[in-house]
């Protein structure tokens, strides 16, 4: 896995800054760390303001081929089976999963066509975005220190 990512210390959020096809089905999500700032917002739900910064690392998430993705407004994510959150979780992947079975059984998607499939998963402060590929990602650091 080419993976250039290292995650901060301290209180911080990777946030989905954009998501497209910059080439025919090639699929790239762009996240921006963004640090806590000192205030709260919303005390009654715990929500915090994310303050962003001149250093701030902006990372690029590339899968040059996809079979299927999908974004899910964070506010609308449930915890993970073992209790985190998806966020706890900036990249993940697995083998074993409900939305690779959704795509066995409602498409021609296999690990025999077009091969090994895998879910991948980006966790994020407001979006969660679900690839299935036969790739790897390629992670890159675009800017920031």
């Amino acid at each position: 896995m080419k993976m250039n990512f290292d995650a901060p210390s301290g209180s911080f959020e990777l946030l989905v800054e954009s998501i497209g096809e910059p080439e025919v089905n090639t699929l790239r999500v762009l996240l921006r760390e963004s640090f806590f700032g000192e205030s709260t917002v919303g005390e009654k739900y715990g929500a915090r303001r994310l303050q962003l910064m001149a250093t701030d690392r902006l990372f690029e998430v590339t899968w040059e081929r996809y079979v299927a993705y999908y974004v899910l407004n964070e506010s609308f994510a449930k915890p993970l089976a073992d209790g985190t959150w998806h966020a706890s979780y900036p990249l993940k992947s697995s083998r074993d999963s409900n939305f690779l079975e959704y795509l066995k059984a409602h498409s021609m998607a296999s690990d025999d066509y077009p091969g090994r499939l895998v879910h991948w998963s980006i966790g994020s402060g407001n979006h969660i975005v679900e690839v299935v590929s036969t790739d790897v990602p390629d992670v890159k650091l675009l800017s920031g220190v």
